[in-house]
């Protein structure tokens, strides 16, 4: 091999790797910008600790929990104790909840989604954390339930039971 294909060879690998890495950049910034908010918390910086009223809506629907004397309680049944580890799990968890995907939808769409709120019964879960106050800290807007479809409607039947006959 002489100097001059030496040369040569240089030049088409570096032109080769140049574009490789710019073929890669242009396909990983494809994807990241398309959901600039992916991975970040949904409710954002959620004080846990200062929620002492969950109130839960939906249509004419109204539940009220509420901390009192350090123990939950639903108002609706006369200060009847909640269950306080559930409500507890609840909040951790959607204080860890992540944006994973975002789907941009019109206000055409909501209704379809079950995004609008009012007292309609199709309408919007409202799930609004309040203080002590009384003061709204986060408020999360619940729309329709997406359910995967089995294709077993009972879930005691099983593959296996497909395949036995009578005899």
């Amino acid at each position: 091999m002489n100097r001059n294909q030496l040369i040569v060879l240089l030049v088409l690998v570096a032109v080769l790797g140049g574009a490789g890495i710019m073929l890669h950049n242009r396909q990983k910034s494809s994807w990241e910008g398309a959901n600039p908010s992916a991975g970040k918390k949904l409710l954002g910086d959620f004080p846990i600790n200062d929620v002492a009223h969950i109130q839960i809506k939906q249509g004419t629907n109204d539940l009220n929990l509420a901390k009192k004397d350090d123990k939950w309680r639903v108002r609706e049944r006369n200060d009847y104790p909640a269950n306080y580890p559930q409500i507890t799990e609840l909040l951790i968890k959607l204080g860890d909840l992540k944006i994973v995907q975002s789907e941009p939808v019109g206000q055409s769409q909501l209704a379809r989604l079950n995004l609008v709120p009012g007292n309609a019964t199709n309408s919007a879960m409202i799930v609004d954390f309040k203080d002590k106050n009384d003061k709204s800290i986060r408020s999360l807007l619940l729309g329709k339930k997406h359910m995967r479809k089995s294709n077993h409607p009972n879930p005691m039947i099983s593959d296996m039971d497909d395949d036995e006959g009578d005899g």
